[in-house]
C-alpha cells in the first residue's frame, strides 16, 4: 500500500495548480482616499494535455487506498507492482527539482504539526506538574513521569523535527542555577526537569531540545 501511496501523492503533485497574481485598482471613498491595489481572483488555468487521465488515475488510486483492506491479495499485490512502475514514471515527469521543492514543502508543513503537538503536550504536562503541587502543599514530584496514571494518563510523547518520537524525561537535581538555561539541554528531544528544592529552576519543565521551532524560538525557550 505504501507504492500506492506514493504514487498517488506524486499524481497529486503534478496536478497542482499555481494561480497567478492579479490586481485591480479599486477606489477608497473617505478621507485620504486614493487608489489602492486590491487582490482579485486568479483566472483558471487551461488544462494541460493528459489532465484528464491523470485526474482519472488520481480518483481511481484514492478509492483503492480507501478499499483495499477490501480487495483481494493477489490484486493488491498486481496493484502494488503497477503502483512502482507509475511512481517511477511520475518521478521522472514530474523532475529532481519540483520533487526536492515538494519534499521541502511537506517537511514545513510536517515541522509545524510536529511543533504544535509539542506545544501542546508541554502545555497539558506543565498543567499537571501545577495541580499536583497544589495538591501536594506546594511540593513538585522528584520525577514527574510519577503524575502517569493519575493527573496524566501516561508520560506525553514528543516527537520534535529531526528527532525520533520519545518520552524520556531528563531529571536534573543540581542547586545550580543557569542564567542561559539552554546550557542544561542536551537536545535528547525529550523532555528536562529540575528536581532539586534548592534550585531556583525547581518544578520547571522543558522540552530538551535546543531546535528551532518553524517560528524560529528554540524548543526549550517554550
Amino acid at each position: 500500500m505504501g507504492l500506492m501511496r506514493k504514487a498517488f501523492l506524486l499524481a497529486a503533485l503534478l496536478l497542482r495548480t499555481v494561480p497567478a497574481a492579479a490586481l485591480e485598482v479599486v477606489q477608497i471613498s473617505g478621507p485620504g482616499a486614493g487608489e489602492q491595489a486590491a487582490p482579485e481572483p486568479a483566472a483558471p488555468r487551461p488544462p494541460f494535455a493528459g489532465e484528464a487521465d491523470l485526474r482519472e488515475t488520481l480518483k481511481y488510486l484514492s478509492m483503492a487506498l480507501e478499499y483495499g483492506d477490501k480487495l483481494q491479495a493477489d490484486r493488491l499485490e498486481d496493484l502494488g507492482k503497477d503502483a512502482a512502475r507509475l511512481t517511477g514514471t511520475l518521478k521522472k515527469a514530474i523532475g529532481p527539482e519540483l520533487l526536492k521543492e515538494a519534499a521541502a514543502r511537506e517537511k514545513l508543513a510536517e515541522d509545524a504539526r510536529r511543533s504544535a503537538a509539542a506545544q501542546k503536550a508541554l502545555a497539558d504536562f506543565r498543567w499537571a506538574l501545577q495541580v499536583n503541587y497544589g495538591e501536594n502543599g506546594g511540593k513538585y514530584p522528584e520525577n514527574p513521569a510519577s503524575l502517569a496514571g493519575g493527573k496524566l494518563k501516561l508520560v506525553p510523547f514528543l516527537l520534535l523535527p529531526d528527532h525520533e518520537q520519545t518520552s524520556d524525561i531528563k531529571i536534573s537535581d543540581s542547586k545550580k542555577s543557569y542564567a542561559d538555561l539552554g546550557k542544561a539541554v542536551n537536545d535528547d528531544g525529550g523532555w528536562l526537569y529540575f528536581s532539586n528544592p534548592e534550585s531556583e529552576h525547581y518544578g520547571l519543565l522543558l522540552i530538551n531540545c535546543r531546535h528551532k521551532s518553524p517560528a524560529g524560538t528554540e524548543f526549550y525557550k517554550y
